[in-house]
């Protein structure tokens, strides 16, 4: 048992180590922060982590946290880069991206799996170093679980329930964010907002269950046909909107043109029926001192027309 010294509240984790010098062998170490020797290193070490413990309650945000956590690290220990990977989602911070040498963490408490976090620097860590890497996660541990289960709860809010995708209070914040960015960086950005045509005429003939398959089957057809940039979401209804960033208008129009015939040739069923299914595209693209509602009220203005003009088509308001 390998036991690392400094002052923070006694408290028991599991690291599973292995560094890149060192081979791949996964070795499980179980983490008990006790009290410390009174060496001048250690006395540095234990007013650093309890600032660190200070510092990583003050949020609940994960990427926030991670940036506290590589900065203090990165300043003790002169680690260059730090990946954290958590069900498929990778956040890299980083001083120098060159770093080889390499320190990868499996990360568990109380039986829950919180990700992996691998540490590189360009000199090879010492035993002494990860020592002290690893008294640092302890402090990390609870506020990173937290982190998690905070954006576990947020993330179920921001889904539709029936399909999945995101929904508009996702939609909303995601805009402001990518129209913060267009402003910041003035790179484009498009809107496409969709449809299903005669949607009530499938409820009314089909059943409303048969609508609910439809309209799951249009947000897989839409996460099919997206991007890995692109942001897709229900708008509510039968309404559907897609946000796409550094795509300007005819960009996005391609985009919509792929996703209508996808969905008008795609074979709708439920329970054996076969249920025919087309969509009206309404494009806007970002300009400058656009708000939020400027943008999707063009969009809509565009979607409205193409419906009045016989559906089934891909309509741009350029303002």
């Amino acid at each position: 048992m390998k036991y690392a010294s400094c002052t923070a509240e006694r408290q028991r984790i599991q690291l599973f180590c292995h560094t890149q010098d060192a081979g791949t062998t996964m070795v499980e170490k179980n983490i008990i922060t006790l009290a410390s020797s009174r060496e001048p290193r250690s006395l540095k070490l234990d007013r650093l982590n309890q600032s660190l413990i200070r510092k990583l309650q003050t949020s609940l945000d994960l990427a926030e946290l991670l940036d506290i956590f590589f900065s203090e690290a990165a300043d003790w220990l002169s680690i260059d880069r730090m990946k954290y990977s958590y069900q498929g989602r990778n956040t890299t911070l980083a001083r120098n991206e060159k770093a080889r040498h390499s320190a990868n963490y499996g990360l568990k408490l109380e039986g829950q799996q919180l990700g992996e976090l691998t540490i590189f620097r360009s000199s090879k860590l010492g035993a002494d170093e990860l020592n002290d890497f690893e008294c640092m996660l302890s402090a990390l541990i609870y506020p990173l679980r937290n982190a998690i289960r905070y954006q576990a709860a947020l993330d179920l809010a921001m889904r539709d329930p029936l399909t999945g995708i995101a929904n508009k209070m996702a939609m909303d914040g995601q805009l402001q964010r990518e129209i913060a960015l267009v402003f910041r960086h003035a790179e484009p950005m498009s809107v496409i907002m969709l449809d299903l045509d005669f949607f009530k005429m499938v409820n009314d003939t089909y059943g409303h269950m048969a609508g609910d398959a439809v309209l799951m089957q249009t947000a897989t057809i839409m996460q099919e046909v997206c991007r890995e940039s692109d942001f897709p979401f229900r708008f509510g209804g039968e309404e559907f909107g897609i946000i796409l960033p550094k795509t300007d208008a005819e960009g996005a129009s391609i985009i919509a043109e792929r996703l209508r015939l996808k969905i008008e040739s795609h074979r709708f069923s439920f329970n054996g029926a076969t249920i025919p299914c087309t969509a009206s595209f309404g494009v806007s693209a970002y300009k400058p001192e656009d708000t939020r509602s400027d943008l999707l009220s063009r969009a809509d203005r565009a979607l409205y027309k193409a419906k009045q003009s016989g559906r089934n088509k891909v309509l741009i308001d350029l303002g």
